[in-house]
């Protein structure tokens, strides 16, 4: 068992394409990727973090996306709700979801990880090394003028521009990236293009 991480993947919602530039010439060919390529991460038994902009869409429309991850396999979905998930926020709550957390709560999980849809610059125990995930900024903060240390964005489009392909972030994924926060702490403005040097050959 292991856990997965993401966000922001605005189902149903054609203009992101163009917003985020993600490279598909239909919704129907984004979502289609985007739940194989989960499917072919995901583990029976393995948890799932969303944080938040699952889809824009109506209730019905929300659910049959949720059945869809159902039918994968997931169990257990954690689901931390976006800015753009609160019109469907009760009918998301309600729908196999293991865990359900509103706007802004957050939640530790081992290795002192703080989950929100936003990113913050300071959080619970990050003085003492926790690290934060979040989605919301899709992708638009791993550039190198990125200020906030030991953060990541584990959003779809974040994963798409650190491993090419559109997909979740898992556990290994994450330490990773934090890992080669610690290690070039000192030359942080660096961090992005030796993260690129060493992932992406």
């Amino acid at each position: 068992m292991t856990k997965l991480f993401s966000s922001d993947w605005h189902l149903n919602h054609k203009n992101i394409l163009t917003y985020c530039n993600r490279q598909f010439d239909s919704i129907k060919d984004m979502e289609e990727t985007f739940f194989n390529n989960f499917e072919n991460i995901f583990k029976c038994g393995d948890v799932f973090y969303f944080l938040g902009d699952f889809a824009f869409a109506n209730k019905r429309q929300v659910c049959t996306y949720l059945d869809r991850l159902y039918d994968i396999g997931v169990r257990d979905l954690i689901f931390v709700c976006g800015n753009h998930d609160k019109p469907n926020s009760r009918v998301i709550a309600d729908h196999k979801v293991v865990g359900w957390f509103g706007d802004r709560k957050l939640i530790s999980i081992p290795y002192r990880m703080v989950l929100d849809h936003y990113p913050m610059y300071s959080w619970y125990n990050s003085h003492r090394g926790s690290y934060m995930l979040h989605g919301h900024c899709h992708g638009n903060l791993l550039t190198k003028t990125n200020p906030i240390k030991h953060s990541v964005d584990v959003g779809i489009d974040s994963a798409y521009r650190l491993f090419g392909e559109y997909r979740p972030f898992t556990e290994g994924d994450v330490l990773k990236v934090m890992d080669l926060f610690t290690a070039y702490d000192s030359d942080y403005f660096s961090i992005w293009d030796r993260w690129k040097e060493q992932n992406l050959k």
